[in-house]
């Protein structure tokens, strides 16, 4: 999705780490970085492992187990890259979750996101888009409920439309750079203008 090879110095939060793939591969670039998820998700049966990873890469990544609404106070503007990768689609109050998102995100910091989406057109008419949102038609932004989507994951609430992400974060002060999407799942990746940090 773009984040700099080199983000020594660069504070990081990946919101939603799970495991912590992304966090220690972060740590690893020389970041400061934070990882949350809330850990009492029904998908992984309250648990990951998270302390295990650290434990056996060695990185100093500190964990958070609390939904990212717990944290915005404290991490207010605190980071220079936010990783919100698969998480929003599993949030029950999307809306609020990209304003918790937003608040997190410092001056002149890069939000990157990843969701599903949803599209009235069929699966295999997606691909001929080419990464585009498709007609005009659908523009207002939306999110619908999971419906047949979530019939295997119990934690699958919504799937927002081409338009509901970037409309979101730039009501909540973020400038949307880049908006690509790839089958069902899109990538946005945001800046809050000021600042000198980037991703």
């Amino acid at each position: 999705m773009g984040v700099n090879s080199s983000l020594l110095g660069r504070r990081v939060l990946d919101i939603g780490c799970s495991d912590g793939g992304h966090a220690f591969a972060c740590a690893a670039r020389g970041a400061e970085v934070v990882g949350i998820d809330a850990e009492d998700s029904p998908r992984n049966e309250g648990r990951n492992n998270f302390a295990e990873n650290r434990r056996l890469l060695g990185l100093d990544v500190d964990y958070r187990a609390a939904p990212i609404a717990e944290v915005t106070h404290e991490f207010a503007g605190a980071f220079d890259v936010v990783l919100f990768l698969n998480v929003l689609y599993h949030m029950r109050d999307p809306a609020q979750g990209l304003r918790d998102v937003s608040a997190v995100v410092a001056p002149g910091g890069t939000l990157y996101v990843k969701t599903l989406i949803y599209s009235p057109l069929p699966s295999r008419v997606q691909p001929l888009l080419g990464g585009r949102p498709g007609p005009s038609l659908w523009r207002r932004p939306r999110c619908y409920s999971a419906g047949r989507y979530g019939a295997d994951d119990r934690t699958l609430f919504c799937r927002p439309n081409w338009w509901f992400v970037p409309a979101h974060l730039e009501k909540n002060g973020l400038a949307v750079e880049r908006v690509r999407r790839r089958g069902d799942r899109q990538f946005v990746v945001a800046r809050r203008p000021g600042g000198g940090a980037s991703g």
